[in-house]
């Protein structure tokens, strides 16, 4: 039998992988970096995209109704969650504050992450 997972935060990702990134650091009073390598990025949208000369990257970041989970846990945690499941991707780190909530491009090169993704108190 699995034992359990200590999960630190967690939220879905329904509105946009960056506001729930934001969402979180700003609730924990806590910095981010997300890792633009290790964002998972289907082939349709990867090709959707594409017909749209636009960034599959945008669309992972800022594009919403994926209906996934964002959660943060130890390393110590992860440990125990690695064996059980291959439906978890590390995108990204949490650090202190100080840092801001960051994007680290394929380069390596650091940049403010946006606040993009649905927000419903905007009028549109």
């Amino acid at each position: 039998m699995a034992g359990r997972i200590a999960v630190n935060a967690m939220i879905d990702v329904s509105d946009g992988l960056t506001s729930e990134v934001h969402h979180l650091c700003t609730a924990g009073d806590v910095g981010a970096s997300l890792y633009e390598r290790n964002l998972p990025v289907e082939q349709v949208t990867q090709a959707i995209a594409a017909e749209f000369s636009e960034s599959p990257v945008d669309y992972a970041l800022h594009g919403g109704e994926e209906y996934e989970l964002l959660f943060t846990l130890s390393a110590g945690e992860y440990e125990k969650l690695e064996p059980l499941t291959g439906d978890v991707t590390i995108v990204g780190r949490v650090h202190e504050k100080s840092r801001g909530v960051q994007l680290v491009r394929e380069n390596g090169e650091e940049a403010r992450l946006p606040l993009g993704g649905w927000d419903h108190f905007k009028t549109r």
